[in-house]
């Protein structure tokens, strides 16, 4: 699927939406996964590709996302899309996602200069702590960058770093302390 943009200033659909809207959105539903189609247009298209290495970022963003989910407790198959509680009530691409399990986490997708996120989940009654991840490298920031919630209260976690990457969030009860947080790397 590809996207040209709607007004002359707006910048081409690329990889880094692709990422976004296909791989993280379909997750963020609670999909399974995607399948991706190389286009008719283009030079290595479905019909005449030999060389698959021309889609080798999108092999590693696949591997990242599925590493995120099944290397950490991660309850992704009791989660269900909850992008209202980010304040994203259409579900609309280019906003903040959010799969929930209520006392078991939240993961929460924020596209590049989004801004401030806030997550309202006053229904929790137990401190939750929060990790970011970089969803196009794999990295985990320091864990200093941690931050607990306060239950009853709206979570709002101001955004640091840079402003052209997506972050995910996985949002834990304080209770459940894994060991070290793994890069993807």
């Amino acid at each position: 699927w590809a996207r040209m943009p709607k007004k002359p200033t707006m910048r081409a659909y690329d990889y880094r939406d692709i990422r976004r809207d296909t791989l993280w959105g379909n997750l963020m539903a609670g999909g399974a996964g995607v399948e991706y189609y190389f286009g008719y247009q283009l030079p290595e298209n479905d019909l005449l590709c030999e060389n698959f290495r021309s889609r080798d970022k999108s092999w590693d963003a696949c591997r990242i996302a599925l590493e995120f989910f099944q290397s950490h407790p991660i309850p992704f198959w009791k989660m269900k899309s909850s992008d209202s509680l980010v304040g994203n009530t259409k579900g609309s691409n280019g906003k903040p996602w959010c799969l929930a399990a209520e006392g078991e986490g939240y993961v929460l997708f924020v596209p590049a200069e989004s801004g401030e996120v806030s997550l309202t989940w006053s229904q929790e009654s137990s401190p939750f702590e929060a990790f970011r991840f970089f969803p196009d490298s794999g990295e985990w920031p320091e864990e200093d960058e941690a931050f607990t919630t306060i239950p009853g209260e709206v979570a709002q976690a101001k955004l640091s770093g840079s402003k052209d990457r997506d972050l995910v969030y996985w949002l834990r009860p304080a209770r459940l302390r894994p060991a070290r947080l793994q890069s993807t790397e």
